[in-house]
């Protein structure tokens, strides 16, 4: 639990997922609520109870909720200013 106190203190906002690529058990995310180290901002959403909520916290949060969209739905800029200079 020390090493996701660290990442914590370290980070503005955590999410469950980025636990896996550390090896920490989500399960540690809970335990540290109801210890009062850690409190639940957001649904999913994590931070140390050290950190003061800023403006760049709450900002993190959303971009961290709002999904990056994918290859499919993104325009396509490039192959249409391509197309646009060979005519």
């Amino acid at each position: 639990m020390d090493r996701l106190l660290k990442y914590a203190g370290e980070q503005p906002v955590i999410r469950p997922r980025d636990l896996a690529r550390l090896h920490i058990p989500r399960n540690y995310l809970g335990r540290l609520v109801r210890a009062g180290k850690l409190e639940r901002v957001g649904n999913g959403l994590y931070s140390s109870s050290e950190n003061p909520p800023t403006e760049n916290r709450t900002l993190v949060e959303v971009c961290r909720k709002v999904p990056r969209p994918s290859s499919a739905s993104r325009p396509r800029c490039a192959s249409m200013n391509s197309r646009r200079e060979s005519i």
